[in-house]
């Protein structure tokens, strides 16, 4: 603007052409010292002097704006949010969360106690800030259901999503978008409402978890079954968060073990744990399997052990559950 300002004055008021007038303007607001193009009439002196002023003015702005952005909070968040996006675009096999009310809230608290990466989406910026400077939390600010924000949770490296924002359509449109971006990728949703439970499965959700229902079948089986349901829960996540029954996918399986008898795995006794179940392809559950029972393609074993017995299955078979 300066000098557009300062080429006009001098062709106006002292008739310079434009490269005299460029040139004048130039050495003027670099206060360089050279010599005027010609001598300046009363008004071009004038003009000189306060081309002069508005230029050290325009300049001491700029130092002023550059140093508030370079050692204020817009420069650090800047940065901030550039590390985290290139933190969150190397992940691989992580969970994506949608919505980080009460149940989000929890769900991120285990993974991170569980060395599980996580990326939150959450629209609402004052949820996320107490948590901003924990290295286990990656979050994105924006709403879930603008595709946008599940591409910037890189979604097509995730191996699951938890959907669980309070407004069930929201879940539903999650679902849809999610199956679509990463056609293998596994779908958890929460649901209010008993209708929109089938709702849920049909967009492709591969659970649908209502929490109260959950919670209040929970209270009330400790009531009928409390020792049951202690040490059910005791095997799933001992006190340390450390998960006491894990499932082992056939495809981490070596050669000789499939579509082999079950016997085959139990008398190599691998770590200690003990088999308690086997989930077939097409989601059945067998309790308890005899050894006659087959392994076969797409099938998971679900272990039971302790901490060292998991972490040495974990070690043999190179999986992470």
């Amino acid at each position: 603007m300066c000098i557009l300002i300062g080429i006009l004055g001098y062709v106006g008021l002292e008739g310079y052409d434009t490269l005299d007038a460029f040139y004048m303007t130039m050495i003027t607001i670099s206060t360089v010292g050279f010599g005027e193009v010609q001598s300046l009439s009363p008004h071009g002196k004038i003009f000189t002097s306060l081309l002069i002023i508005m230029s050290l003015g325009t300049f001491a702005y700029a130092i002023t704006s550059l140093s508030s952005y370079l050692f204020g909070g817009d420069f650090r968040k800047l940065r901030k949010a550039i590390m985290e996006k290139r933190k969150i675009d190397a992940l691989k096999n992580h969970v994506v969360i949608c919505g980080f009310g009460r149940v989000g809230r929890q769900v991120a608290e285990d993974f991170a106690r569980t060395n599980q990466s996580f990326v939150v989406v959450e629209l609402d910026p004052a949820r996320v800030v107490k948590y901003e400077e924990d290295e286990n939390y990656n979050f994105v600010v924006g709403d879930a259901t603008v595709d946008e924000n599940l591409v910037n949770a890189n979604l097509e490296n995730a191996k699951a999503i938890i959907t669980c924002m309070p407004s069930d359509a929201n879940n539903v449109y999650v679902v849809l978008a999610a199956r679509e971006m990463n056609k293998n990728i596994q779908i958890i949703a929460r649901a209010s409402k008993n209708e929109t439970y089938n709702k849920l499965k049909i967009a492709g959700a591969n659970s649908v978890i209502m929490p109260d229902s959950v919670g209040g079948s929970h209270m009330a089986s400790l009531v009928v079954r409390p020792d049951v349901m202690e040490f059910i829960d005791e095997i799933i996540i001992s006190s340390d968060y450390t998960p006491n029954i894990v499932a082992i996918n056939y495809k981490n399986l070596p050669l000789k073990f499939k579509d082999q008898k079950l016997q085959v795995f139990k008398d190599a006794e691998i770590s200690g744990c003990s088999v308690v179940g086997i989930k077939e392809q097409d989601g059945d559950y067998q309790i308890n399997p005899s050894g006659n029972t087959l392994i076969t393609e797409g099938c998971k074993i679900l272990m039971l052990g302790d901490k060292e017995q998991i972490d040495n299955l974990r070690k043999y078979f190179e999986f992470d559950a």
